[in-house]
């Protein structure tokens, strides 16, 4: 009995020690954190900040090379998380407005500091991060959307209406009667051509074949960017004369 009785006390320190690891230690579970869903990247929301001294991957053989350095250097563009800029995939109707509405900040024609609500019928498919800058283009006038209500947001936006979008940025002066100069002058429609024969003959559009507008193909990044820079180039041309 004095035996057991000496343990005892021992026994009950060990247990009361154990007993207080498994309920004051903290199971690793806790520290374990909730995993992040990826973001499909975007070169407008969430594009990688690039050192000026660097360039895209892809693009040191492209015709537009030149105007997307220049835009680049503008701010008016930024690449993907991988390095590329992917000059050849096409542009949609939201990116093209934001890539617009950062060369108009750039020109700093008019600042617009105030939003306009969308009046688009398809508005809630427009996305978070091209809001504001459709919401600007509407407020300047630039953008107006389609004659059912619409604007298409994820539709990919055609030579014409690019071409108009920019003429309207730059706010040069359209003559619909002046002839286009491009080899397929008869498909371009009535509403597109005066944009059409500034393009023609500032050489606005690049990247195109047999000297063919092709009103309804859509558009490239890489013929996005040209352009626009080249149409703002000229814009600014005017202040340094």
């Amino acid at each position: 009995m004095k035996l057991w009785g000496s343990v005892q006390p021992k026994v009950s320190r060990i247990m009361l020690f154990i007993l207080t690891i498994f309920i004051v230690m903290p199971h690793p579970s806790m520290f374990a954190t909730q995993p992040i869903k990826p973001i499909s990247p975007n070169p407008e929301v969430s594009p990688i900040e690039i050192d000026q001294s660097m360039s895209f991957s892809d693009i040191a053989e492209h015709w537009a090379n030149a105007d997307i350095v220049n835009a680049f250097d503008k701010k008016i563009i930024k690449g993907y998380p991988d390095g590329t800029f992917r000059p050849d995939e096409f542009v949609t109707r939201s990116e093209f407005a934001v890539m617009l509405m950062d060369a108009y900040n750039f020109g700093g024609v008019s600042m617009v500091s105030s939003l306009t609500l969308l009046p688009f019928k398809d508005k809630s498919k427009i996305e978070p991060w091209a809001v504001q800058s459709i919401s600007k283009a509407v407020r300047l006038g630039i953008i107006n959307g389609y004659p059912d209500g619409t604007f298409r947001p994820q539709d990919n936006i055609t030579h014409a209406e690019m071409m108009e979008l920019i003429i309207l940025m730059v706010s040069l002066v359209k003559d619909k009667l002046a002839p286009t100069g491009y080899a397929d002058d008869e498909t371009i429609p009535a509403w597109a051509r005066g944009a059409a024969a500034l393009s023609g003959k500032l050489g606005l559009l690049g990247g195109i074949v047999d000297n063919k507008f092709a009103p309804n193909a859509s558009s490239t990044r890489a013929q996005a960017v040209a352009a626009i820079v080249r149409a703002l180039d000229i814009y600014m041309l005017q202040f340094t004369r």
